[in-house]
């Protein structure tokens, strides 16, 4: 905005549907914005985040001299050893640890380091939980911190063109390859037969690699602050010494138990390169000094002084809690007084200088850890304290000024307090001076967990009286048991999602961050944050001391309830229809395919009965009729799709119009889009995954046993959905353990036989995911057996099993169905689901590994199993996509067509869609948009294909998505779509949500196929020069290669046309060394070698040079032959395929060119009419123009002005922009073919 200059703002409604963390984003001034009466709020954006809240480091850090001097000496080391190129040993410390024991100061220590850091140091902070205890897990934390100028859904997408940037990975041996790959959680491939057992860090090459990796990346010294670095793996140690030995980062680190650390961490410890420093409390001079900063006063009382330092044993954390303490129980007020009365009165004042910083020394940073309650950030304890600003100025006492003092109650005493005094003890005191509708208050909420929605604790509380809950949240927020976590309410979806709100930086305790929240009309004495929507506890100790309060029987009741809550309204959000899910907790609602059972029919009454608890009145008024009525939602879909099915949100107004009237016209209802919901927006996975991590602690607090098997499996599925591998592993090892321990007391063993087969299908799907295809085999295979129906190993049991599976399939579609076809229902029907499944998984395993015929009985098994219940929508769709693939490789196109119908019918049965559903879809639709390819039918491959990029938004799978889209592109060029196509190309690779190498380079390379093919120009010439440039050959080790050998070729041929000769020469030998093998070149890299080639070859012979003409037309002739092969032996690329009409005609328009320079002018003349009539039948417009502007050039009728209309408008200054295309008339001036100048005289 120019009301905002040099700043990156934005209105609320950008800031809403932005999806980033609220840290990036920050309220500023309202400013007059003309033409706009009412703007809103207005947000700042700062891609490296805002800080949360003012920052501590106004106050300076008290006792730690001697550690930050040392750590000045060591990071200045560092600066000066980094460049060069020897080290002595006694010089090599590239890393500080500081052990101590909890709340004696390493956070705060850890801060000022940061913050005394110089400026061109780049700092980034690593916070270690135990769930980060996984084989290099921590060292890949740190790397991720490391890549921050890269944005990634995930890291291991981040790692992998990290990877393939800095080094070629096609020349590295396989134990580097699986040193990375371990390493970084990679999938690079590995020769089939490898194997190692080995340590490969102790391996030179691997070594020699990573410190080359990590001085490639990392130009500068960097510090990485690792807070709770306990939790660091031991691979990760190792991997942290080779790190220090390549001097480009220096590694901060806070070690809270040091006995507990294994003998590896030990030992690396004892490293030359690291200094640890063993922290203790603080000397008790700075004790009275540090309350004074923790309450933001001048001076404190003597009694105070003399109980911290005979309690606290200099620890500055047991300091920051009884403080707090104190004033939660209304024991310590703050009054102003003058100076003199202070020091009359006895009271401790310290130094100026060792509360506040002068203002040379102030220098404010980004927050580096925001969501961290270090003792220093609570610096503003109580509401009445006013922030002081010394400078150097003002550090002169006079008797006259005034001070805040703090003053202790009349009414209390010390005496009964202990030396050895515990945090336990003072948050009971606390916890006693509360009222009993207070204390059960704090009881639910410590039962909801560490953060907490209003709502929920509502329902726990079961009080009908907001002003006394409103009233109790007040007190306790006001003595700082409670504080707000932040939720945005204006765009509230759900009523257990809440989304964050804009942090609020200059905010003083207690308030509330919420947005959309408003009081009663009985409360509006009360102040806001009484009505607090998302709260949390402002210490751990506090809740879990509370919840320890509570008998088992009151924890069982409370979890009971929390998860009833969970239950009845988890559901999906508005934009997909605000329905129930497909399967919660082990039970399905009625989706068109399945019966609900007697107990989701409680549950949905429940929920009906308690609208107006959920606040659902106002909602249904604005929500679709559907909502009431489940048996109208099929028929408003179907409607919906029907009318919007050319209704693309990929394509802008004015582009899709002509799209639009296309497919109505042939419109014949063939595929349902599910275009009635909301999917672009869709926030089902956010619910889903926001409630699981609730329903898994509140199922075991519940008892509920076989709630928390359903829970576990059904969380680690949506894990693997949301490729967050480790979390789904840590998952099944957890339902593992908690099945092997017998809780679930099934009496009959085959029943937990059947358990441990879905845990270990499940993990074989991870260990896929993570490129480990070996042991995913292992995993799935014994699934297998455990479910008693082992897959067949050799290769006559395959045929065999084949056979049988075949004809039982025939039976249970064609002839038979109704004894075959949904016989099966509830724990059976069940079993035979997850069988189903894990076929699936398996026919994906077979595919990847080449494994055809393994692939083509697990597809049919698959969908064998499926059948028998008929029910499970996700599984239908994968098993019914993997069939279809399945006999499309096979050419049986009629048994496609039959699958494809029937799939059809179920996705019209289909009411409703989860978003865990969305990749089965896509997966399906997809394979019917491939085989429609095949098949060559162009208009329901444009229909599905469209269908497909309409649900695709969110789609992960790359391969996929590539191939679907380069097929619409073809399809859309020979319609000549040109803005269809650039707006699907720049949605989908150059736009895309994550950064992919491969996408962006199919990108460059279909703008220039665009500008040979029409002469229009999307990205110029220059410009993707500028790319490859930039790029280099990165491109060529990117996830497809095929993308650069397109690219490379089509640089290529742009030069030769326009005669640029010399340049061609470049392009042409970076072709050669791309190492394009001749087995995985496509057809039509060919034809556009052959046409380059031949253009060349004309220009030879205008020069004369007999010895490239021979060795030309020895190479265009071998051409010419593999193409022709091509045609003849691949069933696709017969001419009898309509699609592939195009490949032959542009194959034939090239033969005939050929011809025709060679002075066979009737042979070339029958090609290029051949040519003509296969373009007109495959309807291929771009082919035909082209086609036939070669033959008016040939006859002598093509208009002079044309004939170098292409060559003169690829010049930089005469470009021909695509947005000047008329889309009404469709007309191009394709290349003219130049012939040799002894044919033109």
């Amino acid at each position: 905005m120019m009301a905002y200059p040099m700043r990156t703002t934005c209105d609320k409604e950008t800031f809403l549907r932005s999806k980033l963390a609220q840290e990036y984003f920050r309220l500023v001034e309202q400013k007059y914005l003309k033409g706009i009466p009412k703007p809103g709020p207005i947000y700042e954006f700062n891609k490296f985040g805002w800080p949360e809240r003012l920052n501590g480091w106004r106050h300076p850090l008290l006792g730690r001299n001697e550690e930050l001097r040392k750590y000045k000496m060591t990071i200045q080391n560092a600066v000066n050893q980094q460049n060069q190129k020897f080290t002595r040993y006694g010089d090599h410390k590239y890393a500080i640890a500081f052990i101590g024991p909890s709340m004696v100061g390493k956070t705060r220590l850890l801060e000022e380091c940061l913050h005394i850091t110089p400026h061109y140091i780049h700092k980034e902070k690593i916070v270690l939980t135990e769930e980060n205890k996984v084989n290099f897990g921590g060292q890949q934390k740190i790397m991720s911190k490391g890549f921050h100028n890269w944005n990634l859904r995930s890291d291991r997408e981040n790692f992998e063109n990290m990877i393939r940037y800095s080094m070629d990975t096609a020349s590295l041996k396989p134990v580097q390859i699986h040193a990375i790959n371990v390493i970084f959680d990679c999938r690079f491939p590995l020769p089939e037969q490898f194997s190692y057992d080995g340590d490969f860090l102790k391996n030179y090459s691997v070594r020699q690699l990573l410190i080359d990796f990590f001085k490639y990346n990392f130009t500068n010294l960097w510090v990485a602050a690792i807070l709770e670095a306990q939790y660091t793996d031991d691979e990760s140690w190792c991997m942290l010494l080779l790190i220090l030995e390549s001097k480009m980062i220096f590694i901060l680190m806070s070690i809270t138990n040091e006995k507990q650390l294994s003998e590896v961490a030990r030992n690396c410890l004892k490293s030359n390169m690291i200094v640890n420093m063993r922290l203790n409390g603080i000397d008790r001079w700075y004790h009275a000094a540090l309350a004074c900063q923790l309450l933001d006063v001048q001076a404190i009382p003597a009694d105070l002084v003399k109980i911290i330092e005979s309690a606290s044993g200099g620890m500055p954390g047991w300091i920051q809690n009884f403080v707090i303490s104190l004033i939660q129980r209304g024991v310590l007020t703050v009054v102003t007084v003058p100076r003199a009365e202070a020091v009359e009165s006895g009271a401790i004042i310290p130094s100026p200088t060792l509360l506040q910083r002068s203002e040379a020394d102030i220098n404010i940073q980004p927050d580096l850890f925001p969501n961290r309650s270090s003792y220093q950030s609570m610096y503003s304890i109580l509401s009445m304290s006013v922030v002081s600003r010394l400078d150097d100025s003002q550090h002169t006492v006079h008797d006259g000024d005034t001070l805040q003092l703090a003053v202790l109650a009349e009414s209390n005493c010390f005496d009964d307090l202990k030396t050895d005094i515990s945090m336990d003890a003072v948050i009971l005191k606390t916890y006693d001076s509360l009222t009993p509708f207070e204390k059960m208050l704090l009881k639910c909420g410590s039962v909801l967990g560490e953060v907490f929605s209003r709502r929920m604790l509502l329902h726990l509380l079961q009080s009908d009286s907001n002003r006394k809950v409103a009233q109790a949240v007040s007190k306790l927020f006001s003595i700082r048991v409670l504080e707000c976590e932040g939720g945005d309410f204006t765009r509230d979806t759900s009523p257990v999602l809440v989304h964050p709100a804009p942090t609020m930086p200059d905010a003083k305790h207690p308030y509330c961050a919420c947005l959309g929240i408003r009081s009663p009309p009985d409360c509006q004495d009360l102040p806001m944050y009484a009505f607090c929507g998302y709260m949390k506890f402002r210490h751990t100790l506090f809740r879990t001391t509370t919840y320890e309060l509570l008998t088992e029987n009151q924890k069982h009741e409370m979890h009971a309830r929390a998860l009833l809550y969970l239950e009845r309204y988890t559901r999906r959000c508005k934009g997909c229809g605000a329905g129930c899910f497909i399967k919660l907790l082990g039970l399905r609602s009625d989706d068109g395919l399945v019966v609900e059972s007697e107990e989701l029919k409680r549950t949905r009454a429940q929920i009906c009965a308690l609208s107006a608890e959920a606040k659902l009145s106002v909602e249904q008024s604005t929500l679709p009729l559907f909502m009431t009525d489940p048996t109208s939602l099929h028929e408003i879909q179907i409607s919906n799709e029907q009318k919007q099915i050319s209704s693309y949100d990929l394509l802008e107004p004015a582009d899709r119009r002509n799209l639009n009237q296309y497919l109505l016209m042939h419109n014949n209802k063939l595929v349902r889009s599910f275009s009635s919901l909301e999917i672009g927006n869709c926030e089902c996975m956010a619910i889903l995954l926001a409630v699981y991590c609730q329903m898994i602690d509140h199922c075991r607090g519940a008892d509920e046993y076989e709630k928390l098997y359903e829970a576990y499996m059904e969380y680690a599925d949506l894990c693997v959905i949301n490729l967050n591998i480790p979390q789904a592993i840590r998952l099944l090892f957890e339902v593992e353990e908690f099945i092997k321990s017998n809780q679930l007391n099934d009496k009959l063993e085959w029943v937990k036989d059947y358990r441990l087969a879905n845990i270990y299908s499940l993990r074989g799907v991870c260990l896929l995911e993570t490129g480990d295809m070996n042991e995913a085999r292992k995993q799935l295979l014994y699934a297998m057996q455990l479910y008693c129906d082992p897959f067949p190993t050799s290769k006559h049991a395959v045929r065999f099993c084949d056979l049988r599976v075949s004809v039982n399939q025939v039976i249970a579609l064609y002839i038979l169905p109704n004894l075959f076809v949904a016989r099966n229902s509830g724990f059976v029907g069940h079993f035979y689901e997850n069988i189903a499944q894990t076929l699936n998984r398996l026919y994906r395993l077979f595919t990847e590994s080449g494994e055809k015929a393994n692939a083509n009985l697990a597809a049919k098994w698959s969908l064998n199993y499926a059948l028998r219940t008929n029910s499970n929508f996700r599984l239908l769709c994968f098993s019914y996509g993997n069939i279809i693939a399945t006999y499309r490789q096979k050419q049986k196109f009629r048994i496609c067509l039959k699958l494809k119908k029937r799939a059809m019918e179920l996705c019209y049965r289909k009411r409703g869609l989860d978003a865990i559903e969305i990749h089965a879809v896509c997966h399906l639709y997809t394979n019917i948009f491939l085989f429609y390819v095949e098949y060559g039918k162009k208009l329901e491959s444009l229909q599905f294909g469209f269908s497909v990029m309409q649900i695709m938004t969110n789609e992960t799978d790359l391969n996929t998505r590539q191939v679907l889209i380069l097929w619409m592109l073809k399809f859309l060029l020979s319609e000549l779509r040109i803005h269809d196509m650039v707006s699907i190309m720049r949605d989908f690779f150059y736009m895309t949500g994550y950064y992919d190498l491969s996408s962006e380079t199919w990108y460059y390379f279909y703008a220039l196929v665009i500008l040979l093919d029409t002469g229009y120009c999307v990205e110029s010439y220059s410009t993707c020069e500028q790319f490859y440039i930039k790029k280099g050959d990165a491109i060529l080790r990117s996830k497809t290669p095929e993308a650069a050998w397109n690219f490379l070729v089509a640089m290529w041929l742009i030069t030769i046309r326009a005669g640029a000769w010399e340049r061609s020469i470049l392009w042409e030998d970076k072709i050669r060394a791309s190492n394009m093998d001749k087995h995985d070149i496509s057809i039509m890299i060919l034809v556009r070698l052959v046409e380059g080639l031949i253009i060349t070859l004309v220009n030879e012979m205008n020069n004369r040079n007999i010895k490239k003409i021979l060795l030309l037309e020895k190479a265009i002739k071998s051409m010419f032959h593999d193409m022709n092969k091509a045609c003849d032996h691949a069933p696709i690329y017969r001419p009898r395929v309509k699609l592939f009409y195009s490949f032959v005609a542009r194959y034939f328009l090239l033969f005939a060119y050929y011809h025709v320079i060679r002075g066979k002018k009737q042979r070339g003349y029958s090609y290029l009419n051949k040519a003509i009539d296969l373009s007109k039948q495959a309807a291929h417009g771009t082919l035909l123009y082209w086609a036939e502007h070669t033959r008016n050039h040939w006859i002598g009728t093509l208009n002079p002005k044309f004939e170098h209309y292409w060559t003169e408008h690829i010049e930089p200054d005469n470009l021909l922009e695509y947005k000047d295309f008329d889309m009404e008339t469709g007309k191009i001036i394709p290349y003219t073919l130049p012939l040799p100048s002894d044919l033109e005289k």
